[in-house]
């Protein structure tokens, strides 16, 4: 397999590099799975604390697990500020039903537009969710202004070319796979990304400080 060298570290050109804050020493950990050297440790460390997301049995979180659509809905929502309150509706996803544990999330989300689902009316909660789908639904929910689609751009373009102006992820090569499916991990980062911007009114995620790296398969986008 084709390797490119990034920052001195060799690179196949179907991963992922993710890069997170050197997390600090004086903060109990969270998670068995989650070391405080893991380069989002901060991330999942912090929305864990403010009830945002939440672990397995056994003190675990999964980090490298994939995030369904539902699950990223409800985490985005959550760390957004958006309560799953909503009136009854008339019209639902065919696929999600009542006594779902989601459901109240995509019922408000549907009444905010947040989420419009599939043609035939499915939501396809179970499915595991994109980068740039991720990005979408949190660019939505935190009010954010996303630019013009590029012209001849897929859907997407638009998304992840804020999500770089954001800090929130960095392009190092031409072949992106915007369609790779997001971890736990990785959905905690962007999350608490967005998050710090909000609750700091910056214009972009602090990048300054000291960075770590790790590399996830599948993704031709980084964190940095």
């Amino acid at each position: 397999m084709k390797k490119i060298f990034l920052r001195g570290i060799a690179v196949s050109l179907v991963s992922i590099v993710l890069f997170g804050p050197m997390p600090g020493t004086g903060h109990a950990i969270s998670f068995s799975d989650v070391e405080k050297n893991n380069p989002h440790f901060e991330a999942i460390d912090t929305l864990n604390t403010l009830n945002i997301i939440k672990g397995y049995e056994k003190n675990i979180f999964k980090p490298q697990q994939k995030v369904n659509r539902a699950e990223m809905l409800v985490l985005v929502m959550k760390g957004a500020g958006i309560s799953a309150d909503a009136p009854p509706q008339t019209k639902n996803f065919s696929d999600v039903l009542e006594s779902n544990w989601f459901f109240p999330y995509v019922r408000k989300a549907m009444t905010t537009r947040l989420i419009t689902g599939y043609a035939d009316n499915t939501f396809r909660p179970t499915k595991n969710i994109t980068v740039s789908e991720g990005l979408a639904i949190i660019f939505k929910a935190n009010n954010t202004i996303v630019g013009k689609n590029p012209e001849g751009a897929p859907w997407y373009g638009a998304y992840m070319d804020t999500a770089t102006k954001l800090h929130l992820i960095s392009r190092t090569n031409p072949l992106v796979d915007a369609q790779a499916e997001l971890t736990r991990a990785q959905a905690a980062e962007l999350i608490f990304r967005m998050k710090k911007i909000v609750a700091d009114r910056r214009a972009n995620f602090d990048i300054t400080g000291q960075w770590n790296t790790l590399r996830h398969e599948g993704n031709f986008y980084q964190i940095r």
